[in-house]
């Protein structure tokens, strides 16, 4: 992702009409959260590593979080702070 495509955010707010039934929402789109699985991760999970060292290893190797990527939808004009909280829980800074 271009960090650059980020310097100026504008965050949108949605617009109902007819076609959306006024929920200013057309169709579904997904926030991910993808763990890869390398040499490092694999010894973690085979040592029986808990949930809370898993993730942050993979923090520290640039795994975005769920609420990460609907963030990214926000400043990108996809979907809203309130949609990705009613996903994700509150946002955390």
């Amino acid at each position: 992702m271009n960090k650059n495509n980020f310097k100026e955010i504008k965050i949108f707010e949605p617009v109902g009409c007819p076609k959306c039934n006024n929920t200013g929402y057309k169709g579904r789109i997904a926030i991910y959260e993808l763990l890869s699985v390398g040499p490092e991760t694999e010894e973690l999970i085979t040592s029986q590593a808990g949930e809370p060292k898993i993730q942050k290893f993979a923090l520290e190797q640039g795994m975005a979080t769920m609420q990460q990527d609907g963030i990214l939808k926000v400043i990108s004009g996809i979907t809203t702070l309130e949609e990705v909280e009613g996903i994700t829980g509150p946002l955390e800074w």
